[in-house]
């Protein structure tokens, strides 16, 4: 639902989804150079991307989809679906927080192996 928002069109999923997986590899520089030169991805949308790529807390996303929401004429569906998802990702913390497992789980969103299939 985010990566829409963003403006990844459905056939740029998948590529987006590998590159985006390898920021903690290769850095933020390698990612924006990948996704601009190899999948011709526009400035303002790489810098979306890896605005979302250096959150490191659902709050840091809730802001970045925020400012997204802020900047964009997107429709209230759309709005409507990113909030869910973010919801989603609170209520999974939570039920770690619930079940005692907090301290094992964290949040990442440049972790993206397999979305792509899906």
């Amino acid at each position: 639902s985010i990566l829409p928002l963003l403006g990844v069109q459905e056939d740029e999923l998948a590529g987006v989804c590998v590159v985006l997986d390898k920021t903690d590899k290769v850095g933020e520089d390698t990612v924006r150079q990948e996704l601009s030169d190899t999948l011709a991805v526009s400035p303002s949308m790489v810098e979306r991307l890896l605005a979302v790529a250096r959150c490191s807390s659902v709050q840091d996303l809730e802001s970045v989809v925020a400012e997204t929401i802020d900047e964009s004429n997107i429709t209230a569906t759309a709005s409507a679906a990113v909030a869910s998802a973010v919801q989603e990702v609170k209520e999974l913390l939570s039920m770690a927080e619930d079940c005692g497992i907090a301290d094992f789980v964290s949040f990442d969103a440049t972790v993206v192996r397999g979305l792509a299939y899906y």
